[in-house]
């Protein structure tokens, strides 16, 4: 097949697949290929262009095979292979940023200004960075959850579960305690109206109460290219698994009088009913005797 040439966006990613809700359309007749196969974005903090494979059967980077989940940092003219669709990868001219020319301004202005003022001005610039890193951590760890909610067995899980397999997903995050993790977790699931919470009731067989279970509702996920690619990848929560169903079992009902039945006799053995039927024709062949 021909090559495609993609260029990178500083601004949103790009995401190739076989489904309508791909940015490029890819591999249309190949069945191997995902809706969405792979997704290409900018990421701020490594300020590198970076693959993700979401298909089930992977993707190749600079002849390198890659497995589903798989994340790969993209060089200018990188080669991508997906089951046969060739595609290279161009990174764009960096962008204008307006933004750095307008602080830029603002500390030439700045320099006149008294020593109050500076350190007033670097105590704002803190508490600002500050904000911007809480931010981008409650960003990631958003995603994080997600991640390990949709690319699960189940559609729903506890939070004990849930930082079980964050935790197993990346040595990184198991050098955190697991009490920061659960504590993390709790907090991103009550304050993001994407994540729905499954109330159980009962308990369990230690005689511990059940835990709420959490899902991930794509649809009232604000980012768009996330809405887009979780709902094509991952397994929505259906109706019936919102709501917790206690089962009992029922104790079988008493049976009547006539409660035994018939036990057929033990199976003789081959040789002796054999004998059996032998002897039955030898009788049966005797001439009767009269009496005179």
């Amino acid at each position: 097949s021909a090559k495609i040439v993609v260029v990178g966006d500083y601004q949103k990613p790009i995401t190739l697949g076989r489904g309508g809700a791909s940015t490029i359309k890819i591999g249309r007749r190949n069945r191997q290929i995902s809706r969405i196969h792979i997704s290409i974005e900018y990421n701020n903090e490594s300020q590198h262009f970076q693959l993700t494979v979401l298909g089930l059967n992977g993707a190749s980077v600079d002849h390198v095979r890659y497995g589903q989940h798989a994340i790969v940092v993209l060089e200018d003219h990188s080669f991508i292979d997906v089951l046969g669709d060739h595609i290279e990868f161009r990174i764009p001219p960096p962008p204008r940023d307006e933004k750095s020319e307008e602080l830029f301004n603002k500390e030439c202005v700045e320099e006149e200004k008294s020593e109050e003022g500076f350190k007033e001005e670097k105590a704002d610039n803190l508490s600002i960075e500050r904000i911007e890193e809480i931010a981008k951590e409650e960003k990631t760890n958003d995603l994080i959850i997600i991640d390990a909610l949709v690319f699960s067995r189940t559609s729903s899980m506890p939070i004990s579960d849930i930082c079980s397999r964050i935790m197993k997903s990346n040595p990184v995050y198991a050098e955190q305690s697991r009490e920061l993790w659960i504590e993390r977790i709790k907090k991103v699931l009550k304050e993001k109206p994407f994540f729905g919470e499954i109330q159980r009731k009962g308990k369990t067989a230690d005689g511990s109460p059940k835990e709420n279970l959490y899902y991930y509702n794509s649809e009232l996920d604000p980012v768009e290219w996330r809405r887009a690619t979780y709902t094509q990848v991952g397994r929505s929560a259906r109706k019936c698994t919102l709501k917790d169903k206690q089962y009992f079992w029922k104790i079988p009902p008493k049976l009547g009088r006539h409660r035994s039945s018939y036990i057929p006799p033990p199976a003789q053995s081959e040789a002796k009913s054999k004998r059996m039927r032998q002897n039955e024709q030898s009788e049966n062949n005797e001439p009767k005797k009269t009496k005179l």
